[in-house]
C-alpha cells in the first residue's frame, strides 16, 4: 500500500524529538504486515498498539490523538483528550464542533507546534 501523505515520515520523526509516538490500528494485517509497511515508509514510532476494534482506542491513555473516524474523534473528545482530525470524504460533516482538521501531516504539525511549540 503507498503512502498518502509524503511528509509523513518527516512530520513524525520531528514529533518524536518531543512526543513519546503510538501508532495504534485496528487493521486486519497482522503485525509483522504493519512494522514492516511502517519500516518501509520510514515512519518514526515508539509502540505498536494493534487493537481487535477501534472503540478500544478509547481506553488509550494519550495525550495528542489523531484519528480521521469521526465517531472515534468525538468519543475522545468528549473524554477530555486533544483530537485532530484528518480530513477524509466521511467526516467533513464534523466540520466546526471544535475539534480541528487536518487536510495532512504538515497540517497536523502546524497544529500541534502551535498548541505545545514542538
Amino acid at each position: 500500500m503507498e503512502l498518502v501523505d509524503q511528509h509523513a515520515p518527516e512530520v513524525l520523526s520531528i514529533l518524536r524529538n518531543k512526543f513519546y509516538i503510538y501508532m495504534v490500528t485496528a487493521s486486519v494485517a497482522n503485525d509483522e504486515s504493519i512494522r514492516s509497511w511502517l519500516e518501509l515508509n520510514k515512519i518514526s514510532y515508539d509502540k505498536l498498539m494493534h487493537l481487535s476494534n477501534e472503540k478500544e482506542k478509547l481506553s488509550i491513555s494519550g495525550d495528542i490523538f489523531v484519528e480521521d473516524n469521526p465517531s472515534i474523534a468525538i468519543e475522545l473528545s468528549r473524554k477530555g483528550k486533544e483530537v485532530i482530525l484528518m480530513e477524509q470524504d466521511w467526516n467533513k460533516s464534523l466540520a466546526g464542533n471544535g475539534i480541528p482538521f487536518a487536510k495532512n501531516w504538515l497540517d497536523v504539525l502546524d497544529i500541534i507546534n502551535k498548541r505545545h511549540g514542538v
